[in-house]
Formats: C-alpha cells, sequence, structure tokens
C-alpha cells in the first residue's frame, strides 16, 4: 500500500519483532499465519485505518523482517509476543490472527489482564484435527531443503481460490525473499509443525469476545465452516463465513471481513 511506514522493532528475548503502524484510534494488532508476512494484511489495513483505528501489524518470529534469532518456536511464545505487541500499542487491543497463530492468540487472551479486548481468529486453527492439505503442504515444504521455499510459495498462491489480491505476486516474492534469511527456515519448520492442542484447552478461560472469520472454499479444510462455528460456539462469539473466499478471507474480500472487524471492534470501544 503507498506510503507504507517505517517499519519498527520490538526487542523481545531472543531477538527483535518487525512491525509497523498505521493510522490513530483503537488498537488492533494484526499477525498473519505460519509462512506468511504482515503485507499480508495491507488491504484490510487501509480499510480499517479509514475506519478511524490504529492497526499495528506484526511478523512472526522468524518471518518477515523479524529476527530469525530466537531459541524457541511455540504457541506460549508467540502469546508472549502478541501481548508484548499489545503493550506497545497501548495496552489493550483487539488481536487479529491467522491459522495457527490463532491458537497462541487464544492462549494471550486466556491470559490473566485482559490485555486482549477482543479476538479475530481468521481460519483458525484451535483444536487438533485431521490434517489439511495446508499442512501436509507445509510439512513437506519444510522436509524437501531447498525446494520446500517454492513448493510453500506454489501453494500459497492456490489459497486463493475466489479474487485474489492485486499484491499477490510481490506477497509471494516477499514470502520466498523472507524464507531465505538466515534461521528463518528453522523458524518456519518449527511453527509448521506446531499442535494447537494448548489453545483448545483455554478456550474456557477467555473471556473478551470474539469473532470467527473463515472462507467457505477453503482448500486447507474442508470441513472449516462447520469449525468456525464450532469455535464460536465455543466461546459464545460471533461467525462470519465469506461463500467465495478460500484460506484468506480477510486478503481475498477485505471489503467483506474489513467492516465486520470494524463493527466488532467499535462495539468494543462502546463496552
Amino acid at each position: 500500500m503507498s506510503g507504507d511506514p517505517e517499519t519498527q522493532f520490538l526487542l523481545r528475548p531472543g531477538g527483535r519483532l518487525a512491525y509497523d503502524v498505521r493510522g490513530q484510534g483503537p488498537p488492533i494488532v494484526c499477525v498473519p499465519g505460519v509462512g506468511d508476512v504482515r503485507s499480508h494484511y495491507d488491504g484490510i489495513c487501509a480499510l480499517l485505518v479509514n475506519r478511524g483505528m490504529c492497526v499495528v501489524a506484526a511478523d512472526l518470529r522468524g518471518h518477515g523482517d523479524s529476527d530469525g534469532t530466537f531459541d524457541a518456536f511455540d504457541l506460549e511464545s508467540m502469546a508472549d509476543d502478541f501481548l508484548a505487541l499489545i503493550d506497545t500499542a497501548g495496552g489493550r487491543a483487539v488481536l487479529m490472527a491467522h491459522g495457527v497463530a490463532a491458537a497462541a492468540a487464544v492462549l494471550a487472551a486466556a491470559r490473566p489482564g485482559m490485555r486482549v479486548a477482543g479476538l479475530v481468529l481468521l481460519a483458525p486453527r484451535v483444536r487438533p484435527t485431521p490434517t489439511g492439505l495446508a499442512d501436509r503442504t507445509l510439512g513437506a515444504a519444510a522436509q524437501w531443503r531447498p525446494w520446500g521455499k517454492s513448493l510453500w510459495a506454489s501453494y500459497y498462491r492456490s489459497l486463493y481460490p475466489g479474487r485474489p489480491p492485486a499484491n499477490l505476486s510481490e506477497q509471494v516474492r516477499h514470502i520466498r525473499a523472507a524464507l531465505a534469511r538466515p534461521g528463518h527456515w528453522r523458524a518456519y519448520v518449527a511453527l509448521s509443525r506446531l499442535s494447537p492442542g494448548p489453545a483448545a484447552a483455554a478456550l474456557e478461560r477467555v473471556r473478551c469476545r470474539v469473532l470467527v472469520v473463515a472462507g467457505a472454499k477453503d482448500r486447507d479444510r474442508q470441513d472449516m465452516a462447520d469449525e468456525a462455528t464450532w469455535l464460536a460456539q465455543q466461546v459464545r462469539g460471533h461467525r462470519v463465513l465469506v461463500p467465495e473466499a478460500g484460506h484468506y478471507p480477510e486478503a481475498e474480500y477485505p471489503e467483506i471481513v474489513g467492516p465486520e472487524v470494524a463493527r466488532f471492534a467499535s462495539k468494543l470501544q462502546r463496552g
């Protein structure tokens, strides 16, 4: 997106997290899924900023512009990172996360202190389920070095069956370049093998409001609509199913997902 802000870095034990800040207003911290980078959120970020919100978009540890020097790559460490990012945003924020990162977001919301004002969970994986196609591809890519980067980049393109974003080719180039950075392949392999099991056990401790978003044509999980319904029921949240979207509804149809997120955040602000 034009006028991209300067990348900032948050110092964490073991390395730095890359993030940027756009807009002013109620904060929303956005973290992408495994194998992705924060520019994934460019389309929806622009919409949310135009709706009067402050968007903090960050790369996962060992991804994008973040360092690959971390020792731990697990859900609890990611949850710690997310809470640290929320602290930089003012100490309380909506947390938006995709895929396995959504499981770490659940753990962050289950922590004491209520620093997570609300959760937006995109194509979430928060309980052990039969392995999906994306998971198998992640796993295969992790084994097939040096061809793994190409395998994941090719499969990543296929996860947009509806209307791929205009910057998809640029996004794929960014992903491939990021995976080639020191330590990033190791991070990708470790995070691609994570089980979301701990998040399922933590759902009963989540007290904030939750919005669950899924694509009806998600290749990763053919039962994603049912999974999203189950998750929304567990946390007494709201489910949004985007009819033509695949694994990344927020990037394919930001004009649908963005207003839903903005309404969700606005309701939280009104208490």
